[in-house]
């Protein structure tokens, strides 16, 4: 298993934030049962981009429910080669963490603001 550097460069989704969210929003499901109670909150995932920008070892840090936090770990496993993180110019692992509101009433994925 990689070790995470500390990166000058940070692993970035293609095309960026807004890119990163589109594709939430259009790959996430909530279930009825979501929906019917409107379950919202942040939702924190922890996961490994490798040097050659593949995610692994996804972690749920900060859930809302147990189904939605399943949901987005399935997203985050199907996301397309991130861009990877850089240590002097070389690609690099490296650990990020994902923020993300998410709203089973309006069925939105929305960026943390800080």
């Amino acid at each position: 298993m990689a070790q995470a550097a500390t990166p000058d460069v940070m692993p970035k989704f293609p095309g960026g934030n807004a890119e990163l969210y589109k594709f939430l929003n259009a790959k996430m499901s909530y279930t009825n049962e979501d929906k019917e109670q409107q379950v919202a909150g942040e939702l924190i995932l922890t996961f490994m981009v490798d040097s050659t920008g593949a995610v692994s070892q996804i972690e749920v840090k900060k859930g809302v429910s147990s189904k939605i936090d399943a949901e987005a770990k399935r997203i985050v496993s199907i996301m397309p080669l991130w861009i990877p993180a850089r240590t002097d110019g070389q690609p690099v692992t490296s650990r990020f963490s994902l923020s993300m509101l998410v709203n089973s009433e309006s069925g939105t994925v929305n960026p943390v603001l800080w």
